[in-house]
């Protein structure tokens, strides 16, 4: 551990800055949605295919890539999933079709898929027990921080082409996975890719990690749609500026970073480790103000538009620093990232599925309000599954 410093703030800091790069590539899309929608001239429905390409990719290789992770060890991990998201940023930035973009965002999956087994499994090695969902929740602060940057990149777009943006995203990258690989040790490694046949069997009889993932589908649909169609919906809808629509991605971040680290330390200290009331608590408001949603209209002022990106943020994206932290806790530590990457093939699921759904439904009715009440159903369908599957000891 000396080559990345022997204070474990250093530590944590590099997991959060990881996690910062690796979300700022996919983000950056959706942030410049407007720009990109009319340079490629596509719908709601194409543009929902992005985050379709970019969960496929996710849902196919986060269990491969999770054991393997377990095998090449953190720093490697790390390094590789950088220099795939590099090559996703890259091959966006200079698409003029339809079809190359798509695959880009494909590269930016994978890259993407290591990344959470890589951290999860450093935070089991580097970290003490008492505070691990803490720690998980601080590492997770990466992912709104990066959409954060993400959302200055939407509103800088006015006087910056979108291209250029993406394109400085894919040098930060490169940067990264240089750095990962020269400094960042493998810690424990998991030895014989003959084992994996037996991992898999473990994972898939346990039942708790089951009960997460069927819970994590519904969960995504809904935070997946979210992420991908705000700015659209604060520009259609409500006919918000780009830097106003921009600037509420940027609190629904700040709310989604405050919740996930806020959210774990309760559930460390006044919860004494345990995840689910909270979780359930924090769904239940989620599909409130999805419901909430439904009436945005172009009455609505921005201090409105703001509040509500603040609980949509600080809800539905927030809780996925406890969900992650419930799964590493399901398993034997050197299987850690194994379980990372089987509940992110299952979350990834629902990002395939609920954007170009939620595209459809705008594109075919016409209306935000029957989308966000389709999303709210089906929240409220995975949180009574969870609510009634789920069991913790005291």
């Amino acid at each position: 551990m000396e080559k990345i410093g022997g204070l474990w703030q250093g530590r944590l800091l590099l997991l959060v800055f990881a996690h910062i790069v690796g979300t700022s590539g996919y983000f950056s899309v959706l942030a410049l949605a407007p720009f990109i929608r009319t340079d490629l001239d596509i719908d709601a429905t194409q543009f929902g295919f992005f985050a379709s390409a970019y969960f496929g990719a996710q849902m196919v290789f986060s269990l491969p890539a999770g054991n393997f992770t377990d095998r090449i060890g953190i720093g490697r991990g790390l390094s590789l999933s950088m220099f795939l998201l590099a090559l996703g940023i890259s091959g966006f930035a200079l698409s003029e079709t339809l079809s190359l973009a798509l695959l880009s965002m494909f590269f930016m999956g994978l890259g993407s898929s290591l990344v959470n087994p890589a951290t999860g499994k450093a935070v089991m090695d580097w970290f003490p027990s008492p505070r691990r969902g803490t720690i998980m929740g601080i590492k997770q602060l990466g992912v709104p921080l990066g959409d954060v940057v993400s959302a200055s990149a939407g509103a800088t777009a006015t006087i910056i082409d979108w291209r250029i943006i993406l394109f400085f995203m894919s040098l930060l990258s490169i940067v990264t996975a240089i750095y990962c690989f020269v400094w960042i040790p493998a810690g424990h490694k998991r030895h014989g890719l003959t084992n994996f046949k037996n991992d898999l069997i473990n994972l898939i009889k346990n039942r708790k990690l089951a009960v997460i993932n069927l819970s994590s589908i519904s969960f995504n649909i809904g935070q997946a749609s979210f992420y991908t169609y705000l700015t659209l919906f604060l520009r259609d809808a409500a006919f918000a500026t780009q830097p106003v629509a921009a600037g509420c991605l940027a609190l629904s971040q700040i709310a989604t970073a405050s919740g996930r680290v806020g959210y774990a330390y309760i559930s460390d200290t006044l919860f004494s480790g345990r995840r689910k009331p909270i979780i359930v608590m924090v769904v239940l408001v989620a599909i409130a103000t999805m419901i909430l949603a439904a009436f945005v209209n172009s009455g609505w002022n921005n201090v409105y538009l703001g509040i509500l990106a603040l609980l949509m943020g600080g809800t539905i994206a927030a809780y996925a620093a406890l969900l992650i932290t419930a799964t590493v806790e399901s398993v034997e530590p050197e299987l850690a990232g194994s379980a990372i990457g089987y509940r992110s093939m299952a979350w990834s699921f629902g990002g395939i599925i609920g954007p170009p759904a939620f595209g459809y439904i705008i594109d075919v009715y016409g209306s935000y309000a029957i989308a966000w009440l389709a999303l709210a159903a089906i929240a409220g369908i995975g949180l009574i599954f969870f609510t009634m599957k789920t069991e913790e000891k005291k």
